[in-house]
């Protein structure tokens, strides 16, 4: 994983904990159905500390997506499963999503959402 690709609110694995990159650039503890708390034992944590989240159908629907037949939408956005692996179609060049940071920053980059 590059640190260029991540983002403020991207989700990212520290020891199979999900943990969510702050404003400030520390790294927060995801808990299911809460905000994020912050946790200052991350603030020195460097990029080689964390790992990417595989994106799972499980991941797709936490992010908002609905799912119909074997595609996934979000607004204008449409991710397909096919042979094992999310794909977005832009505009017939297809782009394979593998992990939660990459759908997020794609949902950001099309609806200005963050």
């Amino acid at each position: 994983m590059k640190v260029e690709d991540l983002k403020i609110g991207n989700y990212v694995n520290e020891y199979e904990e999900v943990y969510s990159i702050s404003k400030d650039g520390t790294i927060e503890v995801f808990s299911e159905g809460s905000l994020p708390d912050t946790s200052s034992y991350f603030k020195n944590k460097t990029i080689s500390d964390i790992t990417p989240i595989i994106l799972t159908e499980e991941w797709i629907l936490k992010l908002g997506f609905d799912k119909v037949d074997i595609s996934y939408w979000f607004k204008q956005i449409c991710i397909t499963y096919h042979n094992g692996m999310f794909i977005y179609d832009a505009h017939n060049r297809f782009v394979t999503i593998e992990y939660v940071h990459e759908a997020q920053n794609l949902i950001s980059l099309l609806t200005k959402i963050n």
